[in-house]
């Protein structure tokens, strides 16, 4: 079963980013949330001739033979996570909602997905309630299939909501390449 992280990932922002407003102090200093203009997933650097170290097998970056479920409403993020993710060695699988990820994930053959990548802010049915539903399926792999959140949304409070609705780890947008591969594979271990 895979243990439970809480990974806040950042990458360097503008210091003019505008903070998310919070009628609560936070726990934590607040993370600047990416300007819409702004991809939350900054682009993994090119491979050398040798595919480099995301392409090294058995490295921690490594995610040949894994099958990921990617739920990522903003096109952008998702054209840019499914290539990091591909060009490191997994199968992606998307979905542009909650619901569409449920449904695919349902649908799928047991132990079809080796994680799933959700967002928490998406249309028709958020992350936090997609992987609530994903967790309530009558399936053997509901319960331990690990789903990492990826949110721009990286409070203390934003990461324990994510982790009670039944997701393993949280991975603050925007993301770093190399650590969201890392926190990928701790969860598949």
């Amino acid at each position: 079963s895979p243990a439970v992280t809480s990974t806040a990932v950042t990458a360097s922002t503008s210091a003019s980013a505008p903070a998310r407003p919070s009628t609560e102090p936070p726990a934590t200093p607040p993370t600047p949330s990416p300007s819409p203009a702004t991809p939350a997933l900054e682009p993994a650097a090119a491979p050398d001739k040798h595919g480099g170290e995301a392409q090294t097998r058995g490295s921690r970056t490594d995610l040949s033979g894994a099958r990921l479920l990617l739920c990522e409403d903003n096109d952008l993020n998702m054209e840019i996570a499914r290539t990091l993710l591909e060009s490191s060695g997994g199968v992606v699988v998307c979905a542009v909602n909650g619901r569409e990820g449920l449904e695919k994930f349902a649908a799928s053959r047991l132990y079809g997905f080796s994680a799933i990548l959700m967002d928490v802010r998406m249309p028709v049915m958020n992350g936090l309630e997609a992987a609530a539903a994903i967790r309530a399926l009558p399936r053997i792999d509901a319960p331990t299939v690990p789903i990492i959140a990826m949110s721009a949304d990286a409070y203390d409070e934003d990461i324990r909501k994510c982790l009670a609705a039944g997701m393993n780890a949280h991975v603050a947008k925007p993301v770093n390449p190399k650590q969201l591969l890392e926190t990928i594979n701790a969860q598949r271990d």
